[in-house]
This record gives structure tokens, C-alpha cells and sequence, in this order.
């Protein structure tokens, strides 16, 4: 929510927004005209599920056009590959299935190289792909 350039989309799974994120929608920017994805298990042991409904609240507020996608009766773990699936569709979905967009390896690692982010971006990117080999 803090970066300069524009996005085509963004996607919160099975998270909460952390108070740095809630400020960033208070100052606008590029990254509050992309639209947004919040997918989250129901029964979420570890991040409460109302996290993903006041994300939800204060990204629409903030001007964000957000998709939501909930997991019904899914904790924390059991959510992960569902929330991956919504997560890849979305990215088409805003990416064009066209799109000329480097797509990240199914299997394997990635390096910062290859796709161009910083550590905390290229972590959940492997944090992803991790998912889907198992």
C-alpha cells in the first residue's frame, strides 16, 4: 500500500492488516486504485476471521475495490490451498490470461533475480509455491 507504481492487484490470505497498512490507506496513493482480494477461512484459529472482515471494511472505505472470498469452515492451514487457487485466479483475472507477466515457477526456488522483488515480496512468493508442491 506504499509503493509508488501502480498495481494491477493485491492479495490478503488468511492475514490481518498490520496498523502500518491501516495508516498507508489514510495517505491514498497508486497502490489504493488496485483492486484488492481478501480470502480467509472462517474458522481461522490463528487470525480471527473478523480480521479479514475489518480488512475488507477499511480497504473498501479507503476506495479499493475488493473481492472477497471466504473459506467456510476452514481453519487456519486447511485454508491455505483454497486460498492459494482463489489467489492464482485472481491474479489473472487482473492480469489478463493474456498477459505478458513473468509467472512464477509451480515447483522450485525462486531468486530476486528471476522475479524482480524485494526479500519480504520474494518470501511469500516462495511461502506460495511451497504450498502448491505439497
Amino acid at each position: 500500500l506504499t509503493l509508488d507504481e501502480p498495481l494491477a492487484g493485491w492479495a490478503m490470505l488468511c492475514g490481518w492488516m498490520l496498523p502500518v497498512a491501516l495508516e498507508a490507506l489514510q495517505g491514498g496513493g497508486p497502490a489504493l486504485s488496485a483492486r484488492a482480494l481478501v480470502c480467509h477461512g472462517t474458522l481461522d484459529e490463528e487470525v480471527n476471521f473478523g480480521c479479514a472482515l475489518l480488512a475488507r471494511d477499511a480497504l473498501t472505505s479507503s476506495g479499493c475495490t475488493v473481492a472477497c472470498a471466504w473459506l467456510p469452515g476452514l481453519k487456519h492451514v486447511a485454508a491455505a490451498k483454497p486460498a492459494q487457487r482463489h489467489a492464482l485466479d485472481f491474479l489473472e483475472e487482473v492480469l489478463g490470461a493474456d498477459s505478458q507477466a513473468v509467472r512464477a515457477p509451480r515447483r522450485g526456488s525462486l531468486s530476486l533475480s528471476e522475479v524482480g522483488l524485494s526479500v519480504g515480496a520474494a518470501l511469500e512468493v516462495a511461502w506460495s509455491v511451497q504450498l502448491d508442491e505439497g
